[in-house]
């Protein structure tokens, strides 16, 4: 299947879905980005650089995604990911 760049998510979505996925270990208080780079093991630093400047930190990504067993899919597509076996 093919996905076009309309169904892929920008740096501010993604940050956006990691807030979700984090905010049941979080609590009741306002995600913060430092919480999403905390999650990602980098500086808040590195985190607003990338946000600025439109880049995905994938490899952090996908560390992230292994230590909280996501699927990369789902959080770098729009769309559901749908396993034809």
């Amino acid at each position: 299947m093919q996905y076009s760049r309309r169904s892929r998510r920008d740096i501010g979505e993604i940050i956006s879905y990691i807030k979700d996925l984090i905010s049941p270990k979080i609590g009741n208080r306002k995600i913060l980005d430092g919480d999403v780079a905390n999650s990602l093991d980098i500086s808040d630093g590195k985190l607003y650089s990338c946000k600025s400047r439109g880049v995905i930190p994938y490899e952090d990504i996908v560390y992230f995604c292994q230590k909280e067993n996501i699927s990369i899919d789902e959080l770098l597509l729009k769309a559901p990911v749908k396993l034809n076996l």
